[in-house]
Formats: C-alpha cells, sequence, structure tokens
C-alpha cells in the first residue's frame, strides 16, 4: 500500500506531460463536438447567473412596490442559495449515476419557469417562492458542467478551458447587472425577469441533445472499496478529505464577499455615490465585467503552475484571494467604489484553479458529487446568509458597515489555502488509488 501512496505521490509533482497519462478522457470527441459542449455550457453558464444576478439592481423597484425593508430584499437572494444548498448534494450524486447533458437541459428549464413565476408574482411571498424554485434548478446544473470539462478535455488543458468557460458565469454575473438596470428601468423589474428566462429555454432544448459517457462501474475491493458503499461514505469520504475540506471553507469565506458585492453594490453606489437605478446597475456590472478577463488568465496561470506540480496551482489561488481581499479592504478605507475592481479580479483569477484543483482530490466517479458538496459546503458557510446578513446588519446600522463585515469574513480565506498545499498530497494520492 505504501509503496502505491508514494509513487502517487511522485505522479502528483509531475509535469504535466508525465501527468496526461494518468487517466484517460472518459469522453473522447472530434473537435466540433467538444465546441458543441463547450460553447452550450458557456452560454448556459451565462444565463444561469444572470437570472440569479438580475434582482440586485431591481432591489429599489421591488422595495418601492411591495414596501419592504433590506433584510427581506436580502432574502430574495438567500432563498435562492438556500435550495441549491439543500439539494447540491443529492442533485450532484444523481448526475454521478444518469446523465449529465439531460440534466444540464432540465435544470436550465426550471431555473427559466422560476423566473417567469418570480416575474407574475402577485406579493413577495410569490416572489420569494419563485427565486426559491429558481435555486431548485441552479443547483446542479455547475456539478454537471463540470464533469463534462473533465471528461473531455486533456488534463494539461483542463484549467485553461475552465477558465475560459467559467467567463460565462462571470459574464452572466455582470450581465445581470447591467440588464436589471437597464431594462427595470426602462419596462419594469417584472418584465425584466420574464424576459431572461426565454434564452434559457431555447438552449436548455439544445442541451438535451449534446453527447455524453456512460457511468463507469464503482471499483468492489482493494484501497477503493469505501467509495462502492453508497451516498454516506461517500459523503464521510470527502469529510476526512482535509484538502476538500479546507478549499470548501476557504471559499466560502470568499463567497460571502462575492454575494455581498452581486447582491448589495446596486443599492451601496445609489445610498453613497448618488446613482439612479439604470446607472448603479451598469456600474455594478462593470466591476464584474473587467474582472471577466482575469478568469482565462487565471487558468492559464493554473496549468502553467501543474507543470512544476499538481498542487502548485494552489499558490495561485492564495495569490488571487489576496488580491480580492486587499482590493474589497481598498475600495472601503478610501471611499473608492472602483477599487471593488480588483476583488472582481480576484475572485476571477481564483476559480479556474480551485475547481479543477477540487476535481483532483477526489476519485473521477465522484467528481459531479463533490461539487454538489463542495457547492453545498460554500453556500451553508458563506454564500447563504451573505445577502440576507448584508441587509439585516445595513437594517441595524449602516450599509458601509455591513460591507466592512463582509471583508472581515473573506480575510479569512487567505489563512486557510496555504494549509491545503500542506494536505494536498498525500489527498491526492488516495483519490489515485481508489481510481485502481
Amino acid at each position: 500500500m505504501s509503496a502505491v501512496k508514494n509513487t502517487n505521490v511522485v505522479n502528483a509533482g509531475s509535469t504535466s506531460n508525465a501527468s496526461d497519462t494518468e487517466e484517460k478522457l472518459l469522453l473522447p470527441l472530434p473537435k466540433w463536438k467538444i465546441w458543441y459542449i463547450m460553447v452550450v455550457i458557456f452560454i448556459l453558464l451565462f444565463f444561469d447567473l444572470a437570472t440569479r444576478s438580475v434582482v440586485g439592481p431591481l432591489f429599489p423597484l421591488i422595495k418601492k412596490e411591495f414596501g419592504l425593508l433590506d433584510y427581506q430584499l436580502g432574502l430574495l437572494s438567500t432563498v435562492t442559495m438556500g435550495t441549491v444548498m439543500i439539494l447540491a448534494i443529492p442533485l450532484s450524486y444523481l448526475i454521478d449515476r444518469w446523465r449529465r447533458g439531460k440534466m444540464m437541459s432540465l435544470m436550465a428549464i426550471l431555473w427559466s419557469v422560476a423566473s417567469i413565476i418570480s416575474g407574475l408574482a402577485n406579493g413577495f411571498a410569490m416572489l420569494l417562492t419563485g427565486r426559491a424554485v429558481l435555486g431548485v434548478a441552479e443547483a446542479s446544473y455547475n456539478s454537471a458542467g463540470q464533469t463534462m470539462i473533465m471528461a473531455t478535455i486533456k488534463k494539461r488543458l483542463r484549467t485553461t478551458i475552465t477558465g475560459f468557460l467559467y467567463t460565462g458565469m462571470t459574464l452572466g454575473m455582470a450581465g445581470g447587472l447591467v440588464l436589471g438596470g437597464w431594462l427595470g428601468a426602462s419596462y419594469g423589474w417584472r418584465n425584466t425577469l420574464i424576459i431572461l428566462a426565454i434564452p434559457g429555454i431555447i438552449f436548455g432544448i439544445i442541451a438535451w441533445f449534446m453527447p455524453d459517457y456512460k457511468n463507469l462501474p464503482r471499483p468492489a475491493g482493494g484501497p477503493s472499496e469505501t467509495s462502492s458503499k453508497g451516498f454516506g461514505e461517500m459523503i464521510k469520504s470527502f469529510l476526512i478529505n482535509k484538502s476538500v475540506m479546507l478549499m470548501v471553507i476557504a471559499y466560502a469565506f470568499i463567497l460571502f464577499i462575492i454575494y455581498t458585492i452581486v447582491s448589495w453594490l446596486p443599492t451601496y453606489l445609489i445610498r453613497f455615490a448618488g446613482m439612479d437605478v439604470s446607472t448603479a446597475g451598469t456600474m455594478s456590472g462593470l466591476v464584474i465585467l473587467i474582472g471577466l478577463f482575469a478568469m482565462p488568465l487565471g487558468g492559464w496561470l493554473g496549468d502553467l503552475a501543474a507543470r512544476k506540480s499538481a498542487r502548485a496551482k494552489i499558490t495561485v489561488i492564495l495569490s488571487s484571494a489576496i488580491i480580492a481581499v486587499v482590493g474589497a479592504i481598498c475600495a472601503l478605507l478610501f471611499n473608492v467604489w472602483p477599487l471593488f475592481i480588483f476583488t472582481s479580479i480576484g475572485v476571477n483569477l481564483l476559480i479556474p484553479a480551485q475547481q479543477v484543483t477540487l476535481q483532483e482530490l477526489v476519485p473521477s466517479h465522484q467528481r459531479a458529487s463533490v461539487f454538489g458538496f463542495y457547492y453545498t459546503g460554500t453556500l451553508i458557510l458563506g454564500g447563504l446568509w451573505a445577502p440576507f446578513a448584508i441587509g439585516a446588519i445595513s437594517d441595524a446600522s449602516d450599509l458601509k458597515i455591513a460591507f466592512w463585515v463582509g471583508v472581515g469574513i473573506a480575510t479569512i480565506s487567505v489563512i486557510l489555502y496555504p494549509l491545503v498545499y500542506k494536505f494536498f498530497n498525500n489527498d491526492y494520492a488516495r483519490a489515485r488509488q481508489q481510481e485502481q
């Protein structure tokens, strides 16, 4: 056993060319089919995040119509995260046992229907219900998309390709803010939510016909015995994986400041910079959009670092987290809101290496499941309650103070990521053993 472990640890520190031999592609395809899959994933990532983030610029309009407090507005984002948190693990577990393309299709259609329900709401309760259903649909989309990247893209290019594809998320987040400001000011918040639902339905149907791969049988003995015992043992294996747990906790704290900015920056700009709804939505979207260009760079840096060793990607993650936190601190300290752009840049640099590193820390038959576990964990510890907590603190004191709380929480991630580097090799080796 120890001999196998040592061999795999060496592989974890090998060059990218050597590491390409560790596993065969689960879904080898001609280039045009790979392009088809990647384009569909990119577009759906865009509309996934757009339908989620669009509500931020609409807060003042919704507040006026229903007479809501800030904490109630925050609930419109928190309830989405809540349903994602509850369902991400079981739905991702299902993905590892069903079909990834069909799951993406169903989720896209469902989140579009949820956006329509929200737009037709006759009161706060119905609006809240629509946003909750939106979270049901978004619970497993990322899990399915990431597993398709891992199945079709060679190992030496995965972080780079992930970086390019996940620009769809950042573009969608920014696009939702900009469209929310523009469409909300011109057509009202209801029509804005309905309009954004249409593309999700169209590309959801297209996703149904994506090629997919057959699920591999689980290993039945040896060092991978525990991997075949079902859902409970799978969760246990994630909980005892030090690297996975540290990455979940660290990113949860980064996620707190992300959702603070996405949900509340438009309102922050209206209150402290004197902007109208349209301008605040546009400026908030630009903060996110400028960071978009860092996503492919983060992917390229991750693959470049991986030529030295698999765990070298963690240095890219840590450096990116520092940029994100320092940017937010300076924006608040010097009262210069455009400095939030550095937070956006740092987060976008971080995401590709974070996603691929997480997938490498588990055996291939658990990749969708670990993404669901990661998604749920980061929401429980950060993303779920960020919009609501910031709203509640704002009601009790001031929105600027609430932003400082979000920055303080995000700073903890800078302490945790170095610990991932310490434990990575052993956890990586264990994952490779479970594939034998």
